[in-house]
């Protein structure tokens, strides 16, 4: 029996090392991001990790087969090439399921996120400071920033672009909140919302307001779902609303703090998109069914729209979708998305305080998908993926724990 109990421990320890250092990949950069995947398929097929029957993996199998064949039949092999990263997602869905079946578990992996997160934060404030008095050519090798340096600089940190910082930073906030105020502690508290205050820097100095609403609106359904309440946790979400506000949204007539924060007019936020849009639809009408697949804006974007000569995805999540894996791939898209929310659903009515923050960071990242795509990157695209994968695995194991009570009842 203590063999067995030494082994478990043991083992229990390994998994939590390997969390340890997959999140460490993901936040270092987009690049290292890549290597979750390599690892996670590895565990899959070599090591052969339970692959759960459920609609989320189902539907992330189906989008990896379709986006190869929308590759293939539109005889772009790079495209075909690329639909490899649904096949990368279903693995790392398929690791977290069979590891994150508790709500304790979920905490081990945010607790992680948060504090590796605010290295992420000091490379952002360091890189503002940088690039506002010393503007360097070290900077541009190191980070690939564009020749064009000038104190308006909007951060990137370890992400590599403004909109990608912003939705992590906006997503740790989310979760520093929602820990601290669960907390009864006052160091715990204390240290939750120093982290807290480090990302709200950080996310007013990437100036993307597509974040700025995705995190308000975010943060507003992290108040209204969560279970439990307080007057500090209300006061808390408002005075960050405000500053989001003034930072974001402050019109030029009244002050010019949000221009020189953010590094842009808010109407150029809009504006730049407008054509990409346009170009977009206008691709979608010519193949509706079938898309251009996975690098078809890329590929073909420009002559279709006059804003770029290169032009990366839509802006968009659903244009994106139509765009890239047309009808069809929309299709499954809404369907996986339809069950996560009927499994939100699920846990909420269970009594799960986790469901909150698990809904704040689809809502985050969903309401800024109306103007970006940045689920497209491998850092964002690996927490939003995870987030869902996890709400899944609560649910089965959540109905799991109800029939074992019910037939112990019986």
């Amino acid at each position: 029996m203590m063999i067995i109990t030494y082994y478990i421990w043991k083992n229990r320890k390994i998994k939590v090392k390997i969390m340890f250092n997959l999140i460490l990949l993901i936040i270092m950069s987009p690049y290292t991001a890549l290597f979750t995947g390599v690892y996670t398929t590895y565990r899959v097929i070599k090591m052969r990790e339970e692959i759960q029957k459920n609609s989320w993996n189902m539907g992330l199998v189906l989008l990896f087969l379709w986006s190869l064949l929308a590759g293939l039949l539109n005889k772009s092999i790079m495209s075909a090439a690329v639909s490899i990263v649904f096949f990368l997602y279903f693995t790392i869905s398929v690791v977290l399921q069979n590891y994150c079946k508790t709500e304790e578990k979920l905490e081990i992996i945010c607790n992680y996120l948060i504090k590796f997160s605010i290295f992420s934060g000091i490379v952002g404030i360091i890189e503002k400071v940088t690039f506002a008095y010393f503007p360097m050519e070290l900077w541009k090798k190191i980070l690939g920033v564009p020749l064009e340096v000038s104190t308006n600089h909007r951060i990137f940190s370890t992400f590599g672009n403004p909109n990608i910082a912003g939705d992590w930073f906006a997503i740790m906030m989310i979760m520093a909140i929602y820990y601290a105020s669960n907390s009864k502690s006052v160091k715990v508290k204390l240290a939750y919302y120093s982290a807290t205050a480090l990302f709200l820097i950080n996310l007013c100095l990437t100036g993307s307001r597509g974040v700025f609403i995705g995190f308000m609106f975010g943060l507003v359904s992290l108040l209204l779902l969560k279970i439990k309440r307080n007057k500090s946790d209300i006061i808390i979400v408002i005075s960050i609303l405000l500053v989001i506000g003034i930072v974001g949204f402050t019109p030029p007539k009244v002050s010019d703090i949000s221009q020189e924060i953010t590094g842009h007019q808010i109407e150029r936020s809009f504006d730049t998109r407008e054509e990409i849009w346009l170009g977009s639809l206008r691709m979608i009408e010519e193949k509706p069914l079938t898309g251009w697949g996975m690098l078809g804006t890329i590929e073909h974007g420009n002559e279709y729209s006059r804003y770029s000569s290169v032009i990366n995805h839509s802006h968009n999540i659903w244009l994106s979708l139509l765009t890239s894996l047309g009808v069809i791939g929309l299709l499954i898209y809404l369907y996986i998305r339809a069950n996560i929310y009927k499994d939100l659903i699920y846990l909420y009515k269970s009594g799960y305080s986790s469901v909150a923050l698990l809904m704040a960071i689809q809502v985050v990242v969903l309401v800024h998908g109306v103007i970006d795509f940045t689920i497209i990157t491998p850092q964002i695209g690996i927490l939003f993926i995870g987030s869902s994968s996890i709400v899944t695995a609560l649910a089965k194991e959540s109905v799991s724990v109800f029939s074992k009570r019910r037939s112990i009842a019986v």
